[in-house]
């Protein structure tokens, strides 16, 4: 499910259509949790919806050009994946606490922390910056892709 790129529920197609749209994409996943309770409840995809559509506005309000997809990975657990423009944001870690004081906010919680855990790649980097004006862009490229396919379950097209 998607909050802001509805059309499309492909990580890889997602990664592309940022990629067309910037030299520069730094890319980010992380897992959020329900907190016991909650995620049985209707309220819980109405949490996720809310969450991920104020994640989106805060970045926007920034003019990262954020492009946002989450899905279920489980009754109490959800991917989210985050591709902004990276001229103009190069860390993850702002984006991160942001994104877990408004999961906190969203669900009414005075903190979240343990919540919300950034996906790492193979190599430990918690985020990835794409630089079309490298000459390895297109390995950095596929590499990406491969992480986005692996956590979002999609095989390749």
């Amino acid at each position: 499910m998607s909050d802001i790129h509805p059309s499309s529920n492909d990580p890889r197609r997602l990664l592309i259509e940022t990629m067309d749209r910037h030299s520069k994409t730094l890319v980010l996943a992380f897992l959020f949790l329900m907190p016991p309770g909650l995620q049985a409840s209707a309220r819980a995809n109405d949490a996720v919806s809310q969450f991920t559509q104020s994640f989106t506005e805060q970045l926007q309000a920034k003019r990262l050009d954020p492009a946002i997809l989450w899905q279920a990975t489980g009754p109490q657990q959800y991917i989210c994946l985050v591709l902004i423009n990276g001229h103009r944001s190069q860390s993850v870690a702002g984006h991160l606490a942001v994104a877990t004081t408004l999961w906190a906010t969203t669900l009414g919680l005075r903190h979240a922390q343990g919540l919300i855990t950034p996906c790492a790649h193979n190599d430990g980097r918690t985020g990835l910056m794409i630089r079309k004006d490298r000459p390895d862009w297109h390995g950095d490229l596929e590499y990406c892709q491969r992480w986005v396919t692996d956590l979002f379950g999609q095989a390749p097209t």
